[in-house]
C-alpha cells in the first residue's frame, strides 16, 4: 500500500562527516535511514553533504564580519566569504528531514563537522537573542543524528567524557532543534555487530513516527 504521505515531495538532507567511508558506522546508520525514509517518501528529495571529502573551511573574520551585516550593505567581498554558509543555511531551512552523522573523535565531533555547524549557527538566520535569552529560529523540522563510539560513554566510569552527544544535543536545541538520537556504542568492543543492529531496529521505530 502507498504511504499516504508520498502525496506531497518532501526534503531529506543527509550529512555524513566521518572519514572511515565504508567502515563508518554513522555512514552505515545514515545509509540505512536514508533507504528507509525513501521506502516511506517515495518522492522524496535528496540532498548529501560529504564533509570529509568536500569540507567547508572554518569561518573567516569577513564571513562573521558578514553575519552581522545588513544584506544591503555587504560588499562583494563579504558576499562571497559568505556563499559557501548561505548555501549550507538553505540546504538546512529548505529540508523537511535531517540526518546527521557525528562519529565521536577524541570525545568530541569531527572538526569537519563543527566547521559545517559553524556556518549554519547565524545570528538572525538560526537564532536569535531577546532579553529573556536565546531563541531557536529553526523549526518544524525531524532532525535525527547518529552517533558511533569506540568505548561505552552513555553510562559509567566515562560518561563525564561525552562530549558528543552532549554537545549535538546542546547545539541543535540553541537553534530551535529537538534531535532523536541513535547511538551505536562499543565499535571498538565485541558487541559492535549486535549494537549495530539494535540501532537498525531503533531507526525502523523512528521512520514509522516521521
Amino acid at each position: 500500500m502507498i504511504n499516504d504521505s508520498n502525496a506531497a515531495a518532501k526534503k531529506l538532507l543527509v550529512i555524513n562527516s566521518s572519514s572511515n567511508g565504508e567502515n563508518s558506522v554513522t555512514i552505515r546508520l545514515n545509509k540505512y535511514l536514508t533507504n528507509a525514509i525513501q521506502k516511506k517518501y517515495s518522492k522524496i528529495q535528496i540532498t548529501e553533504r560529504d564533509l570529509a571529502t568536500n569540507p567547508l573551511p572554518h569561518l573567516s573574520s569577513k564571513a562573521i564580519q558578514g553575519f552581522y551585516t545588513p544584506v544591503e550593505q555587504m560588499n562583494n567581498e563579504i558576499k562571497t566569504a559568505l556563499k559557501q554558509s548561505d548555501e549550507a543555511v538553505e540546504q538546512l531551512l529548505t529540508s523537511d528531514i535531517v540526518i546527521i552523522g557525528a562519529p565521536m573523535w577524541n570525545l568530541s565531533i569531527p572538526s569537519s563537522l563543527k566547521a559545517w555547524i559553524d556556518h549554519i549557527v547565524r545570528p538572525g538566520k538560526a537564532f536569535k537573542h531577546e532579553a529573556n535569552g536565546v531563541v531557536g529560529l529553526i523549526k518544524n523540522k525531524k532532525v535525527i543524528v547518529t552517533l558511533a563510539s569506540g568505548g561505552v560513554y552513555s553510562s559509567g566510569p566515562m560518561q563525564s567524557a561525552d562530549h558528543d552527544k552532549t554537545y549535538m544535543k546542546t547545539i541543535l536545541n540553541f537553534i530551535g532543534i529537538e534531535p532523536i538520537f541513535v547511538s551505536v556504542e562499543g565499535v571498538g568492543l565485541p558487541q559492535k555487530d549486535a549494537n549495530i543492529l539494535l540501532a537498525e531496529k531503533q531507526i525502523d521505530e523512528i521512520v514509522l513516527k516521521i
